[in-house]
């Protein structure tokens, strides 16, 4: 059994199956399936199952098995819905197994993904760990295996990290919340800071929701004085640029929306109440 399971968790039937003769790759080759329909109950009714990586090998850049991954963290989403707790585990866990491998092909949205899947603790401890450091052959795979060793917290960090690093703004923000926290790396406020600024100007020129999701946390940094001197002119500005961010997008409900979009509400009515 490769997924290690805590006592809490339980054994869970993995709806991908892992290959035998995969031995020589630092993440299993896998045979994966999806449910035929969208209805919770319909787990069982599967399509064929196909192998991954494809015998040509064509997935360079990691889209497929990302692709992948992210169908199996839609299904798990939706089984969680259905209070089916086993069941959505277990499609986690696959989820998991494919952002491996598209990580592991160097794909910058699979580390921020995995990011969310350890940072959620989607599979309550039950995570992918049986990888031998050697079988590493490029620094995507070194960074995946020496990854694999952390608790969920720590994998958390060092995923949104490596994400960070290679522009990927949504991942700013996220590791901005864990340094303000101190959840899987040291606490640190001022950091935090400089990460949601970061977030914000990477994500300017095309993602309104993100840089709405970080213009929130600067706002509120102003406003309490995290990070950076308290200001509560720039707080009430921030949280302006917020609501105007999140107002735009054509997102429903992406990243949180509505709820970021609240807190951007309230706080500009906490500000102006202290400035009146």
């Amino acid at each position: 059994m490769i997924i290690d399971h805590e006592e809490s968790a339980g054994p869970q039937q993995c709806p991908i199956e892992v290959l035998n003769d995969s031995s020589n790759s630092l993440i299993p080759h896998v045979l994966v399936s999806h449910p035929k329909s969208d209805e919770p109950d319909s787990t069982a009714n599967r399509t064929n199952p196909t192998l991954y990586p494809p015998p040509n090998n064509r997935d360079d850049e990691g889209y497929l098995a990302l692709k992948e991954g992210a169908l199996y963290y839609v299904e798990g989403m939706r089984l969680l819905s259905s209070e089916k707790t086993s069941e959505s585990i277990a499609c986690f866990q696959a989820a998991e197994i494919m952002y491996l491998h598209a990580a592991s092909r160097s794909n910058i949205q699979s580390f921020a993904n995995l990011g969310y899947l350890y940072h959620y603790d989607r599979c309550a401890g039950a995570y992918f760990n049986s990888v031998d450091p050697s079988k590493a052959e490029s620094p995507s795979e070194a960074l995946i295996s020496a990854v694999l060793e952390l608790g969920a917290d720590e994998r958390a960090y060092y995923c949104f990290l490596h994400a960070a690093r290679r522009g990927h703004a949504e991942s700013c923000y996220m590791l901005g919340d864990l340094a303000s926290s101190g959840k899987g790396c040291q606490k640190d406020e001022k950091t935090a800071f400089e990460y949601y600024m970061r977030a914000h100007d990477l994500s300017l020129k095309y993602d309104s929701v993100i840089w709405g999701n970080a213009a929130v946390r600067i706002a509120m940094c102003y406003e309490r004085g995290i990070g950076c001197q308290k200001d509560l002119n720039e707080a009430h500005a921030w949280y302006a640029r917020a609501i105007k961010g999140l107002d735009s997008s054509t997102h429903t409900n992406g990243r949180g929306k509505s709820k970021m979009l609240d807190a951007a509400k309230n706080g500009m009515k906490r500000v102006e109440q202290r400035l009146s």
